[in-house]
This record gives C-alpha cells, sequence and structure tokens, in this order.
C-alpha cells in the first residue's frame, strides 16, 4: 500500500481523477479486510495492555487516567502542565497527544507487547521523578 496514497485520504487531499479515487478505495479497503481477518482475536491484547498501562499511570500522583475499555488510555493532568508532561515524556521516547487543556492520550496497538508497556512505564517512573512537583 503506497503511503501517500493512504494519506491524502487522511488529510483531505483530492485524488486527481475517479480511477486513482477507486484504486484508493481498494487499497484501503484490503487493509480493513486484512485486519478483521487476522488481528481482531489479538486486538483484545491491546485492550490488556491499556489497561495495564492506566494502572501504571495511577501510581504516579501527576496522572488520573480513564479506565480504557479499548487500547486508548487518556489521562487527566493533576500536577504540572500539560505541555511539560508531553515535553518530558517525547525525551524518554514516548509519544503522547493533549486531548484537551489538561488531558493526554495514549494507544496501545499490534506492535505494543505488555514487556513494552513496563518499558513505558519505568520511562514515564523517570520523567515522573525528574519532573518537580508544582
Amino acid at each position: 500500500m503506497s503511503l501517500v496514497a493512504s494519506s491524502s485520504i487522511l488529510v483531505g487531499a483530492t485524488p486527481s481523477d475517479e480511477r486513482e479515487q477507486a484504486r484508493i478505495a481498494r487499497l484501503i479497503a484490503a487493509a480493513g479486510l486484512f485486519a478483521l481477518e487476522h488481528n481482531v482475536k489479538r486486538m483484545a491484547d491491546d485492550h490488556a495492555n491499556a489497561k495495564r498501562l492506566a494502572a501504571g499511570l495511577a501510581r504516579f500522583e501527576a496522572f488520573v487516567p480513564n479506565s480504557p475499555q479499548t487500547n486508548i488510555v487518556v489521562a487527566d493532568v493533576v500536577r504540572g502542565s500539560l505541555a511539560g508532561w508531553l515535553a518530558a515524556l517525547h525525551g524518554e521516547g514516548l509519544l503522547a497527544v493533549a486531548f484537551g487543556p489538561m488531558r493526554m492520550r495514549m494507544v496501545t496497538h499490534i506492535n505494543v507487547s505488555a514487556a513494552d508497556i513496563d518499558e513505558a512505564l519505568a520511562r514515564i517512573g523517570r520523567a515522573v521523578a525528574a519532573v518537580p512537583a508544582s
């Protein structure tokens, strides 16, 4: 699959003709069918990893995470600034995104294992230790 082609749909660019639109639609549909045929059963792993991540975040006083039902973890930031935490996590090699003025979002997926969650929590712990309480 062409990343350029699929990205054009995601960012709203208009393909130049109907054949290109049909080609892009077939590529996206094929990826969706593959996911349904090969990954639905293992999505439970993503959900379990999200619960593990949320439980780990709850151990830090800086965050109040949700109780995830999917692979998405949302956590309120209750100490410091959201921008400061996003930068600190990025400095530890972790990606979290703003999901409101004082809320961040993290997502697990097929390429994130339980061991990766443990490593992420260790890195979050280092970030928490490095950011002074405010």
